[in-house]
């Protein structure tokens, strides 16, 4: 039988359930923002719903991502009805500002998570790559609840 005051977190991590709480945030969140791609892409493509879901659902975000820019602004300079100069920086933005998110989010995702002593009530993401060029790498950052929410709410605010 559990203890009532178990709420299921790993023993030994030492993050609270508002650390928790935050970056579970940050990835719901992102799957908001990949939602809105796909349904974008989906308008782009002028295809059956299922049609285009068969192509996106076995595609990763990136390039969901790039599919969309071209297709956009394929219809951007073909279509009398924009602006075209303007409507292609806009999306080019919202393209980058994506991209980007996805590279803030799969740092949170693929990362390891521990309290930190030396940082007080922060917690710390460790990511260890090893890459041709680089070799072994570690890097580490530190985070509170709050700032790992302020990055969730970015993310929501893209998606809305």
């Amino acid at each position: 039988m559990k203890n009532k005051n178990d709420k299921g977190l790993p023993k030994g991590s030492g993050m609270t359930i508002s650390d928790y709480a935050a970056i579970g945030r940050i990835l719901v969140n992102f799957q908001l923002i990949e939602r809105g791609v796909n349904m974008l892409c989906h308008c782009l493509m002028t295809l059956p719903k299922n049609h285009s879901e068969m192509i996106l659902s076995e595609m990763s975000f990136k390039n969901k991502v790039q599919l969309t820019s071209v297709i956009g602004k394929d219809v951007i300079k073909n279509s009398a009805s924009y602006n075209q100069e303007e409507d292609i920086d806009k999306l080019n933005s919202l393209i980058q500002t994506a991209l980007k998110f996805e590279e803030e989010r799969n740092k949170i995702m693929h990362s390891e998570w521990w309290d930190s002593l030396k940082f007080g009530k922060k917690v710390v993401r460790v990511k260890t790559t090893a890459k041709i060029k680089k070799g072994l790498h570690k890097s580490q950052s530190a985070h509170t609840s709050k700032e790992l929410n302020e990055i969730a709410k970015r993310f929501y605010m893209l998606a809305f």
